[in-house]
């Protein structure tokens, strides 16, 4: 990737389920990391089992006309599970 350089992604999730009611409110956070989970990214580009230096990374969502950003959540009425 390159600095500066808007890239378009898709981040598909696990497969869940929860029951929102009329009163619910969704939060979405966003994190370059999940550790433990996962190994840490160096942010570097050096092989994760190698590297030795890590950069801080910066991260951004652009939600404007040109660049929209959405999330789509699949409604199951009641009844149909």
């Amino acid at each position: 990737m390159k600095p500066d350089e808007i890239y378009p992604f898709e981040v598909v999730l696990y497969p869940t389920s929860n029951l929102f009611t009329r009163d619910h409110r969704i939060r979405v956070d966003v994190s370059s990391s999940n550790w433990p989970r996962f190994d840490v990214n160096p942010n570097t580009g050096d092989p994760p089992d190698r590297g030795r230096r890590f950069a801080t990374a910066d991260n951004a969502i652009y939600n404007d006309a040109e660049h929209s950003s959405h999330i789509i959540l699949p409604i199951v009425e009641r009844g149909d599970a």
